[in-house]
């Protein structure tokens, strides 16, 4: 197809940033072509489960409830917490 890997750009938003920062990780790893560019918006990059001012926030969140949020990182992380 002859496609430059110095002309993809990276896109995602939420988990498709995670998803974004982790690929771009693993391609500094690997010491492959860099991507010409990435966007993340706001990229599930932390998942620890500490306390911060988003989660405060997350308690009135009239979309994502905390209880959903809670539910979606246990399936992320296939349901052990510990990992985060």
């Amino acid at each position: 197809m002859n496609i430059k890997p110095t002309q993809i750009y990276l896109a995602g938003e939420s988990a498709g940033g995670n998803l974004v920062c982790s690929l771009t990780g693993l391609i500094l790893k690997n010491k492959l072509p860099i991507p010409k560019a990435l966007y993340m918006a706001y990229p599930a990059t932390d998942l620890r489960m500490i306390f911060s001012e988003s989660r405060l926030y997350s308690i009135t969140d009239p979309l994502l409830w905390p209880s959903m949020l809670l539910l979606c990182l246990k399936s992320y992380l296939k349901g052990d917490l510990k990992k985060a």
